[in-house]
């Protein structure tokens, strides 16, 4: 964020136009989803901005062919489980949870 950003927001928020914002705070109330793909990189990226339970998959099944759905997913469990993460979490438990 640059000077003149932060000293706009800080001459608003005086005004009582706006409120701070915990970015901090907003980002750890969201969701991730790991369809497409989700390289070593972001998935060690998540894990400095959310807990493992906000992280989950979506297979974007029908619009991408099974056979490639099954590759992707084999490749995926194994970057998972290099970062600790538990797949069967990841693949389904973490929406579970989330959408009871």
């Amino acid at each position: 964020m640059n000077q003149a950003t932060v000293i706009g927001r800080e001459a608003v928020t005086k005004q009582g136009f706006m409120h701070p914002v915990d970015v901090d705070a907003n980002i750890s109330r969201l969701y991730f989803d790991l369809a497409g793909a989700a390289t070593d990189d972001a998935i060690y990226m998540l894990l400095t901005i959310t807990e493992p339970s906000h992280i989950l998959y979506g297979s974007d099944y029908p619009y991408v062919a099974e056979s490639a759905l099954i590759g992707a997913k084999k490749a995926l469990e194994g970057r998972l489980a290099k970062h600790g993460l538990n797949p069967g979490d990841i693949f389904s438990d973490n929406a579970k949870l989330l959408f009871k």
